[in-house]
């Protein structure tokens, strides 16, 4: 067993993930976001002022599904001056996305087989990769891998489209067999390339003083998302924004009275690392912040 005593990455400046409202139009039964009747969209103008005043590197629009919020086109144009990331379900028009995808500096779009329209989601698509490098994650089931496996060999055809298996988290391990989890975190490259590839963080393990490039679904599927004990630089690296104007250093936070505060209101921000308390890792934006093992 290889000594990991330091997780890093290529970032440089923090990075604000913000959780725009746990609503979302699709019911996917493996998705760990739980909704209820009263789940609301985050509260735009103070989301503005607490976005001025952090000026983050990038910031990732997630969810639920972002894209529904209602006034998600102001703001994708207010916070242009930093790399903006998308994560979304992709089911809004394609009317909407050629209006919008020009805001968009990194796209990560989920298929789900369930809900989502084959033929419509790969018109959609053939449409951005033309302007983005898209990503397109799916969520591994045991029993439908030939089915994503098939998908994956279509998405591969479109130009710029990188497709990317995600293991089935519950309770913040993975559910998958053993089978099924050796195709999580592997990255499947389109056939052609066009457009140069997106300046994504990236992620490295420190064993024996030496950098090794390691991906977070890969640190799930091996069981190895346990810094228990370990420094953290949340709140530091990164920021958790959810749809109740609450603010965290990661999503672990949420819910054990360790806010930073609230944007409608007053935010404190850490200047010096944490000790993790948890016994697993699970969110993916989480899995990328700085860790050192404490001697």
């Amino acid at each position: 067993m290889k000594k990991v005593t330091e997780i890093t990455s290529s970032s440089k400046g923090v990075v604000v993930e913000i959780d725009v409202g746990h609503i979302c139009n699709y019911k996917c039964p493996y998705c760990f976001i739980v909704q209820s009747p009263e789940d609301s969209w985050i509260d735009y103008n103070s989301l503005e002022k607490f976005v001025k005043r952090v000026k983050p590197k990038q910031i990732i629009l997630s969810g639920g599904e972002p894209t529904y919020h209602p006034k998600i086109s102001q703001m994708m144009k207010a916070f242009k001056d930093s790399q903006l990331d998308l994560i979304t379900n992709g089911s809004r028009s394609l009317e909407w996305w050629k209006e919008h995808y020009k805001y968009i500096d990194s796209l990560v779009f989920s298929y789900h087989s369930d809900f989502a329209v084959l033929e419509e989601f790969i018109q959609k698509i053939k449409f951005l990769s033309q302007h983005i490098v898209v990503t397109i994650n799916i969520v591994a089931i045991d029993n439908k891998m030939n089915e994503i496996f098939n998908v994956i060999s279509e998405f591969r055809k479109i130009d710029n489209v990188y497709c990317m298996i995600k293991p089935y988290i519950v309770d913040g391990k993975a559910f998958n067999n053993q089978d099924t989890l050796r195709h999580t975190g592997i990255t499947f490259s389109p056939l052609k390339r066009t457009l140069p590839p997106q300046n994504y963080i990236k992620m490295y393990e420190v064993v024996e003083g030496k950098k090794m490039l390691i991906k977070p679904q890969r640190l799930i599927s091996d069981g190895r998302n346990t810094f228990r004990g370990w420094n953290c630089w949340k709140g530091i690296d990164l920021l958790r924004v959810f749809s109740d104007g609450n603010v965290c250093g990661a999503s672990c936070d949420l819910g054990e009275n360790k806010s930073l505060g609230n944007i409608n209101s007053q935010v404190r921000l850490p200047t010096n690392p944490s000790v993790c308390t948890h016994d697993t890792c699970f969110c993916i934006t989480d899995l990328r912040l700085t860790r050192k093992k404490r001697r």
